[in-house]
């Protein structure tokens, strides 16, 4: 859970702007690599390094922040295998389902041989790892032994492909192409808003019972977004029933309008303040835009530095 409460935080910081711009199809080879990933997923991400490599925002904000990510298992495997965000990874896909089962999909322009030789090793096999690879540019990774056995058996399984629900939720994701994060588990939003209110608020948000009522309406939750000449956040709410999503936004209204009133010179709460909230029907969709020239201020609130320490938690 603590992963998927780090994403709300790195959405924080890109958050943007209200904009008509279309719902273009998934690529077909995007959903391709569905045939992969678990049947019924909490959460799936998708983030591609080589379409936001060729944006000014690599260099300036994601670079450093995948850098910073200390981590000596990541460390060895770059320097074995030469494999890395920066070089090599165009695109990764992550699910996980709440028993803790994680299925990670790699595609890029890589040494397939070093790969399979780090995979290979004792070393990772007691990491409790399995991989396959279904061609040179695609690596799938799990810690589910069974669920890569079925992918490399060939044998008729059920995954995410069989899933239509699911497939419709990312088909409302508004930006496709670089970055968005799908998931059908009300219990995430309720994690998610219960965080935030945390930060912003020290009572016992959780303990009301009508807001326990209306994140138990949500159907699902998508985010995604977009690196142009400013940064553009879109995220989008189904709930239930149009009762329920007219509360939704209201919550939502208000949580902007708090800590606007409680922070009104953060430089990131200046730019929620902007954020515009409408309401579709039995759905909530969320507007922002950040300017290129705000984003170094943004790394600078305070707010910010508030919300990661909740995280830490």
């Amino acid at each position: 859970m603590r992963r998927i409460v780090f994403i709300a935080y790195v959405v924080n910081l890109l958050l943007s702007g209200c904009t008509k711009e279309p719902r273009l199809p998934l690529q077909h080879s995007v959903k391709e690599q569905f045939q992969y990933l678990f049947n019924d997923p909490q959460i799936i991400i998708y983030f591609n390094a080589k379409e936001i490599r060729k944006t000014p925002y690599w260099e300036k904000i994601i670079k450093s922040q995948i850098s910073g990510q200390k981590n000596s298992q990541l460390d060895e495997f770059i320097n074995q295998t030469g494999l890395s965000f920066e070089n090599g990874i165009d695109e990764m896909i992550l699910a996980n389902e709440w028993n803790d089962k994680t299925v990670m999909i790699l595609n890029g322009d890589f040494n397939a041989q070093k790969v399979k030789e780090y995979f290979s090793t004792k070393h990772f096999l007691k990491k409790n790892f399995n991989f396959h690879f279904p061609n040179e540019r695609t690596i799938v990774v799990s810690n589910d032994s069974m669920w890569i056995f079925n992918i490399a058996s060939g044998k008729k399984y059920s995954s995410f492909l069989d899933n239509k629900d699911y497939i419709d939720i990312i088909d409302a994701v508004k930006f496709k192409n670089q970055f968005w994060i799908a998931t059908n588990q009300n219990s995430v939003a309720s994690e998610l808003i219960a965080k935030g209110a945390k930060v912003l608020n020290p009572r016992p948000f959780t303990e009301n019972e009508k807001v326990k009522e209306l994140t138990n309406s949500i159907r699902y939750i998508n985010l995604s977004a977009k690196f142009g000449t400013d940064v553009n956040v879109n995220s989008y709410w189904q709930c239930t029933d149009e009762l329920k999503a007219a509360l939704l936004k209201s919550v939502m209204n208000g949580l902007i309008s708090f800590i606007t009133l409680t922070s009104p010179n953060d430089p990131l709460i200046n730019e929620i303040a902007n954020a515009d909230v409408s309401l579709n029907y039995k759905s909530v969709e969320i507007n922002l835009t950040i300017p290129e020239n705000k984003l170094k201020e943004i790394r600078n609130s305070s707010i910010k530095d508030k919300i990661k320490l909740s995280i830490e938690k």
